[in-house]
C-alpha cells in the first residue's frame, strides 16, 4: 500500500521535476565515477608501479 501511494505521488510530479532529477543524477554519477577512478586502489597501484618502473629505468641508464 505504501509503495503504491509513493508511486502515485512520484508520477503526479510535473515533468520539470523529472528533468531536474535526471540532471542531478547524471551530475552525481559523473562526479562519483571520476572521483572513484582517480582515488581507487587500482589507480594508486598503477601509479606506484609506473613510478617504480621509472626509477628502475633511471637506475639502469646510470649503470651504462
Amino acid at each position: 500500500m505504501g509503495v503504491l501511494s509513493c508511486l502515485m505521488l512520484m508520477f503526479s510530479l510535473p515533468t520539470a521535476n523529472w528533468w531536474r532529477l535526471f540532471a542531478w543524477l547524471l551530475l552525481g554519477f559523473v562526479i562519483y565515477f571520476f572521483y572513484g577512478r582517480r582515488h581507487s586502489v587500482m589507480a594508486l597501484a598503477r601509479e606506484n608501479a609506473a613510478s617504480d618502473a621509472a626509477v628502475t629505468q633511471k637506475q639502469d641508464v646510470r649503470r651504462d
